[in-house]
């Protein structure tokens, strides 16, 4: 869920329907006193300098990012919406308010399908512990078994899907740490040194990126571990880094590709988590 890859399980855009930024100031610094400055070397045009574009600030950034994404609420899956309710529920953010009515409507309707009806805890307490379909794709396989650990406790194969995601890196290893962290939500055991796993894989992988554009992964990296908390194994400047990548429509993406609502929703989270806990909501509803 991401997160998260956008082509796995839980927050997927294509299923059902689709800071602390610090920013930098630069400028000259003056020369010593009794300096001799030169005249110009060229003509003046006197046109007046352009005033300084106004930095955007963390909640600026964020503030944008929730407008771009709330008239997408209701073309996404359950699951992957109770990622933006956790946001909002966590850090107020007041842009994301309406995907709550979104997914109420959506849980009313009915039809839930394929990974909404295994992930629909997430934002339903009272959701039964649901069967997992025989060749059940393996990441969501192992997020529908953390999601109801605390009735239905991880078995072998359970583990052994779970340990797979811990090394296979990337987003197997990002879907592994929600497994973790949601089972932490639920009071639940993890096999011994999994979560210390999770935690320096991600690291590694996001310390190896260096000044690499931002990529869909790794802010989902640093929105998990973030989860985690481990927000202080994320790179100093990251959060500015990604202020500084945000759309002018708001958005985030990576490359060329257009503004999705998946990196726009880990870009917030890790924005938002990068500037304090929150109130402490989990992920899960009705978890604290």
């Amino acid at each position: 869920m991401v997160v998260l890859h956008p082509h796995h399980a839980l927050i997927r855009p294509g299923v059902v329907a689709a800071v602390l930024a610090v920013t930098a100031l630069t400028g000259l610094t003056a020369c010593g006193s009794g300096a001799t400055r030169s005249a110009p070397s060229g003509p003046t045009t006197g046109v007046p300098a352009s005033p300084p574009v106004p930095a955007v600030t963390p909640v600026e950034a964020v503030r944008r990012g929730a407008a771009f994404v709330a008239p997408q609420f209701g073309s996404i899956d359950v699951a992957s919406a109770s990622l933006f309710d956790y946001l909002y529920r966590n850090w107020a953010v007041d842009g994301l308010a309406g995907v709550r009515p979104a997914i109420q409507q959506r849980l009313a309707g009915g039809g839930l399908v394929d990974d909404e009806a295994l992930l629909v805890r997430l934002a339903d307490p009272t959701a039964p512990v649901p069967e997992v379909p025989a060749g059940t794709e393996p990441t969501t396989a192992v997020l529908a078994a953390a999601l109801h650990c605390d009735q239905r406790p991880l078995d072998a194969a359970d583990e052994e899907r779970l340990q797979a995601l811990v090394a296979g890196g990337g987003y197997d290893t990002t879907h592994a740490a929600l497994a973790v962290g949601w089972s932490g939500e639920l009071g639940c055991p993890v096999p011994d040194g999994v979560r210390d796993e999770v935690v320096g894989r991600m690291a590694a992988e996001l310390a190896a990126a260096g000044a690499e554009p931002l990529t869909d992964l790794s802010v989902e990296q640093s929105a998990v571990l973030s989860y985690l908390g481990a927000g202080d194994r994320v790179p100093p400047g990251w959060g500015k880094r990604i202020v500084d990548a945000q759309r002018p429509d708001g958005g985030w993406s990576e490359g060329g590709r257009p503004s999705s609502w998946h990196m726009t929703l880990l870009a917030i989270w890790t924005l938002e988590a990068l500037s304090g806990p929150g109130s402490g909501a989990g992920i899960i509803a009705g978890r604290s």
